[in-house]
């Protein structure tokens, strides 16, 4: 199977990390559909994919046949497939999904990208093909320049949410940002400039910080991860980080 059929069938589910956020906005009504050749082309004004199983994001088993509209990035209905329905679905793209299930898209929150001889390119597939829709790049120099791209889909790719450090794509000085009464100011800003995951990496030796900062970020939106360094287990270890709020603990 292509990958613009796979992609596109499971991107068509997708429950992603920023539909609620401020920044990342759905996008119903597309401007233009890019050609990718024979690997991807969109988004659509109206997809629709007829005749499909779906699998639900909630473990249930399969249901279906079922006839999905998709306009521009959002899943617009989803209704029972009848085929001698006289006013059943149309769109610019049909595709027939007989004998295709339909599941929602993964989210690989922890993705190193380390291999700086391996194309971003292929990586991006290999999610895609696999699954993912939305990947979260541990080291988000590398992808810094491609993020709008990908936002504005100029480039093939799962959406891209990569982890930032406390108090990234902010002015406050040091002093501001190590002062937990100012943790929800810190938080904010960093929500509202863009960011969506958290490492607090550089707050394991201080655990009231790494607390204030763990709910700040949940409270404005985004959620926070620790990599858990022998050297910071006296003052911060897997039970203490769970119960001080991080979302997840990715190495330890």
């Amino acid at each position: 199977m292509k990958l613009r059929i796979l992609a596109t069938i499971i991107l068509a589910t997708l429950s992603s990390l920023s539909a609620q956020l401020e920044k990342v906005e759905h996008k119903p009504n597309p401007t233009q559909m890019v050609d990718f050749g024979d690997l991807a082309e969109g988004p659509y004004q109206k997809l629709v994919i007829r005749n499909a199983m779906v699998i639900p994001g909630h473990g249930g088993p399969a249901n279906g046949p079922f006839d999905i509209l998709v306009t521009g990035n959002v899943i617009a209905k989803i209704q029972r497939h009848d085929p001698k329905k006289p006013d059943r679905m149309k769109g610019d793209r049909i595709i027939e999904g007989d004998n295709l299930f339909v599941m929602p898209g993964m989210l690989n929150l922890h993705l190193h990208l380390r291999n700086k001889s391996l194309p971003l390119d292929y990586i991006f597939y290999l999610q895609l093909a696999t699954g993912v829709t939305s990947i979260g790049p541990a080291e988000e120099g590398r992808i810094q320049n491609i993020l709008e791209a990908e936002r504005n889909n100029e480039v093939i790719s799962p959406r891209l949410f990569p982890l930032y450090g406390w108090g990234s794509k902010t002015d406050f000085d040091e002093e501001f940002r190590m002062d937990p009464a100012n943790a929800d100011k810190v938080a904010k800003k960093m929500i509202k400039n863009g960011v969506r995951q958290v490492y607090l990496n550089n707050l394991c030796w201080n655990p009231t910080m790494f607390g204030a900062a763990a709910n700040a970020i949940e409270k404005a939106g985004g959620i926070t991860a620790v990599h858990i360094q022998p050297s910071s287990t006296s003052q911060v270890n897997a039970l203490d980080a769970a119960r001080l709020g991080v979302t997840m603990i990715v190495h330890h």
